[in-house]
């Protein structure tokens, strides 16, 4: 009987490598560091398996209808949507797998209008004191894990923040109740809205209760509530139409303000789409062969971004910090705690930057975060024995078309150095028992000694 024939890989990954559905199918030469079962010139069939975008747990809903204009209220859920025929949409672009429903009901309520109160029961149906339920519990808002489309970000963000925490630290002006901000980063001219649209999205940002969840040198970063612009509003009508992203603020010298706008600049228009995306699948890359074989999930690297906005008002921006919306994506990992395939996925986060010509600039275990996951999941359903992993921080991230070739090798090898001492520790020396030789290692390598 003749030997079974190995299995060739013929698709790749959105980062252009090898790519399978399982692991076991890549077949790997270590020491070339090459997959040897791949094939590169094959004809495009797109019959067989190829990668796909793993869509997160659905929580955006777009309603159509009369819309008028927004106002915020943390206290007053919002008016439940009529639904009538719908059609789907994609969730983001470059993406074909989460859709979203329209409703075409010609006297439908914007989402941001206050339901009117329910009739009071007959007096007969009422019930005694003894049968008075509990108050109801408030509704439970889930973050915002999905790509709003250009065309619904919103232009105008009016900012209520009672306790001033958007004010620089070092100015006693009294809080402002509220305040307009507009979108800087994605400019607007930096896409066209496929429904011909011109009029000004508003939504609503509350930092009222907002809980602090990092702070640095130069920034400080809020757990808040977005109240989303007309015609988006999420699934759940008890939530009023309201998510949870991540708002960072800077600090008030220019170094910090320059950072942020270098950040959302990368988020908006340097860094890949596909890598705020959870795709099937996974790839080889050979760059990342250090403490592993080098097929890693082709899993998503950095946080969805929902724009750079500054006060509308250019006399208040002296005072008031800029706000970037991005996706929440968890705590600071814990180094002690990794497994190996984590630390090996982590690895190759830099390596998938450095193939598209990105340095992060600024690697830390505080600015990887991780959350419970698979994302796809129900909240509810999902667990921190299956992980999710984000890259943060990109306002010292430096770009290959600015740098000549030997600056460019010597940050990559930098950044590399710096990732290697704080995913697998320090390099320290050892010496073989039985040989008596040295040799340097790392406290967290799963392979043999002698990587460094």
């Amino acid at each position: 009987m003749s030997p079974a024939r190995e299995p060739f890989i013929t698709a790749r990954s959105p980062d252009g490598a090898p790519w399978a559905e399982d692991p076991s199918q890549f077949r790997i030469d270590q020491h070339a560091c090459q997959c040897i079962n791949f094939v590169k010139s094959v004809d495009d069939d797109r019959s067989g398996p190829f990668p796909t975008v793993v869509a997160p747990w659905l929580v955006l809903d777009i309603v159509a209808g009369r819309e008028k204009p927004g106002s915020y209220s943390k206290h007053v859920p919002l008016s439940k949507h009529d639904t009538a025929d719908s059609e789907s949409m994609s969730s983001g672009s470059g993406s074909a797998t989460s859709s979203t429903t329209f409703c075409d009901s010609a006297g439908a309520e914007s989402l941001l209008e206050p339901a009117s109160p329910p009739p009071p029961p007959p007096s007969d149906v009422m019930d005694s004191p003894d049968e008075i339920s509990e108050p109801p519990k408030p509704p439970e808002i889930l973050k915002l894990e999905e790509t709003i489309p250009l065309e619904f970000l919103p232009d105008i963000l009016v900012v209520h923040d009672p306790e001033g925490k958007t004010q620089y630290p070092e100015f006693d002006t009294p809080p402002r109740e509220s305040t307009r901000y507009k979108r800087v980063f994605p400019r607007r001219r930096d896409h066209h809205s496929r429904h011909g649209a011109t009029r000004s999205r508003e939504a609503s940002l509350d930092f009222a209760d907002a809980e602090s969840i990092g702070s640095g040198n130069h920034s400080r970063v809020f757990r808040t509530r977005l109240c989303l612009p007309s015609p988006l509003t999420t699934k759940s009508p008890e939530s009023s139409g309201q998510v949870f992203v991540a708002a960072k603020l800077c600090l008030s010298d220019s170094y910090s303000y320059r950072m942020l706008c270098h950040e959302a600049k990368m988020y908006s228009s340097i860094i890949p789409s596909f890598f705020t995306k959870d795709w099937t699948g996974y790839h080889f890359l050979s760059e990342a062969m250090y403490d592993g074989y080098g097929v890693v999930p082709v899993a998503a690297v950095v946080p969805k971004f929902y724009g750079l906005y500054i006060p509308e008002r250019s006399s208040h921006r002296g005072f008031l910090s800029p706000v970037m919306l991005m996706e929440e994506c968890g705590t600071p990992i814990d180094r002690e705690a990794l497994l190996p395939n984590e630390r090996e996925l982590i690895y190759s986060f830099v390596v998938r930057l450095h193939r598209v010509g990105i340095c992060q600039g600024s690697f830390k275990c505080v600015n990887v975060l991780k959350q419970a996951g698979p994302l796809s999941a129900e909240p509810a359903q999902r667990s921190l024995d299956t992980p999710s992993f984000r890259l943060i921080d990109f306002g010292r991230a430096e770009m290959y078309e600015d740098l000549s070739g030997r600056e460019w090798r010597e940050i990559c090898r930098e950044q590399m150095d710096d990732m290697k001492d704080d995913i697998y520790g320090q390099k320290r020396e050892m010496t073989d028992p039985i040989s008596g030789r040295k040799h340097f290692t790392r406290r967290f390598l799963a392979s043999s000694a002698g990587l460094v």
